[in-house]
């Protein structure tokens, strides 16, 4: 869904978004708590077509749960996103 949004080429957001909600929504299903959703989705994706203040607050989750099961990483990939998103937002 991110390389949809972010390819010249392709720049389907509307679809983009369609796909980033339903892997969204198979997560909330199947319990899942990958700190790479949040980062992929809310990041790339849902900062086209949601507030941006909503975007925020969810990448900040993601960093919750990376930080939680232990990928530091991807849970400092969210912080720097959820920082950018907010100053963008307004926060």
């Amino acid at each position: 869904a991110a390389v949809l949004c972010s390819c010249k080429a392709m720049k389907d957001i509307p679809g983009a978004c369609r796909i980033g909600r339903m892997a969204m929504a198979f997560a909330k299903q199947f319990n899942l708590s990958d700190p790479h959703i949040y980062y992929g989705y809310f990041g790339f994706v849902a900062c086209h077509t949601e507030p941006l203040q909503a975007c925020a607050d969810m990448i900040r989750q993601g960093f919750i749960i990376g930080m939680q099961v232990g990928d530091i990483s991807t849970a400092f990939f969210n912080a720097i996103q959820h920082i950018r998103t907010a100053l963008i937002g307004g926060e």
